[in-house]
């Protein structure tokens, strides 16, 4: 009974975040995410910290490590693609990682409490490998700092 409270607490906090109002004309939802990752110099910092709270709580509900590096990287994809301008702002509106986790977090509660996960196709995108999303992470951080040094050195240099 605990896990379905928390999980429906889960789901309204990430609706909140990701598609409280929907975009008249479309299915498409935007919520406080996106619009605090418009705020210049560390709106997408903010929008993570909120979101590694749905991650802090699927830990305390015992979701598996594997699920939580996704969810992590869920975050880390969002924070970073997110944090570059204008493209960056509209990424945020359609990647969601806030729905995305708490439906990993359902998919695990509903289909898979108490089990050893070796296969969590079921839980991401694809195949999920350590290594690769912390190579895949790696290069966005890297390319992130080059783009903002290459905003910074344009917006001095004359």
């Amino acid at each position: 009974m605990k896990k379905a409270i928390a999980l429906r607490e889960l789901r309204q906090f990430s609706d909140f975040l990701d598609r409280a109002i929907r975009i008249p004309g479309t299915s498409q939802g935007i919520g406080l995410d996106p619009l605090i990752g418009l705020i210049p110099g560390g709106g997408d910092l903010w929008g993570a910290v909120l979101a590694a709270y749905i991650v802090f709580r699927s830990l305390q509900l015992g979701v598996p490590k594997k699920l939580l590096l996704i969810m992590t990287y869920n975050i880390v994809i969002d924070t970073v693609l997110g944090s570059v301008p204008i493209f960056g702002d509209l990424f945020d509106v359609f990647w969601q990682a806030n729905v995305k986790n708490v439906d990993i977090l359902e998919s695990y509660l509903s289909d898979c409490e108490g089990e050893d996960i070796n296969n969590i196709k079921n839980y991401s995108a694809g195949n999920f490998s350590g290594k690769g999303c912390l190579i895949f992470t790696a290069v966005l951080f890297v390319t992130s700092i080059i783009v903002l040094a290459l905003i910074i050195i344009v917006s001095f240099s004359g």
